[in-house]
């Protein structure tokens, strides 16, 4: 009888910790709380992504693991909200830096990726204090902030 209770009381120390341990750490933000939160909100097409040679390590998270800053010229075709920008917007974001990754990377956020193929998204950034653009669900989980505008009837094409 000892041993069974023993054996239960494991059992539900060892679910509950799996259950913190499997918490996201990020959330879900609706349409209304990115429009509040964000200085722009664009619809765009990406140009292109290039690394601006800066490595450190993940600013949002600690401890942080090693990325790559990266930057995406986005061509502004509509502007919804904020003040006027030129026809081109450029947004800092991050992305794992592998060179410095060789054991791999788990539960590292997400990463702001845009199709190769021409695309329309709406995105919704934040401006930092020296005039730059960043994903207004932030660092960690920046495919928050972009999503693809399908037209109504279209087929997304597949690979």
């Amino acid at each position: 009888m000892k041993a069974s209770r023993t054996t239960v009381a494991t059992a539900i120390s060892l679910a509950t910790a799996s259950a913190i341990c499997q918490a996201q750490i990020g959330r879900l933000w609706s349409p209304s709380e990115l429009v509040a939160e964000s200085d722009l909100v664009i619809i765009c097409e990406h140009l292109e992504t290039l690394a601006t040679g800066v490595r450190t390590l993940h600013p949002e998270l600690n401890p942080g693991f090693p990325v790559l800053e990266v930057e995406s010229r986005l061509r502004v075709l509509a502007q919804l909200k904020g003040n006027q920008v030129a026809p081109e917007v450029r947004v800092r974001h991050y992305r794992p830096d592998w060179d410095r990754l060789p054991q791999g990377l788990l539960n590292g956020g997400s990463e702001l990726v845009f199709a190769k193929a021409p695309a329309q998204y709406i995105v919704y950034l934040k401006q930092a204090p020296d005039g730059t653009f960043r994903p207004t669900t932030g660092y960690t989980f920046p495919d928050g902030s972009a999503m693809c505008l399908v037209k109504i009837g279209s087929r997304p094409t597949t690979g």
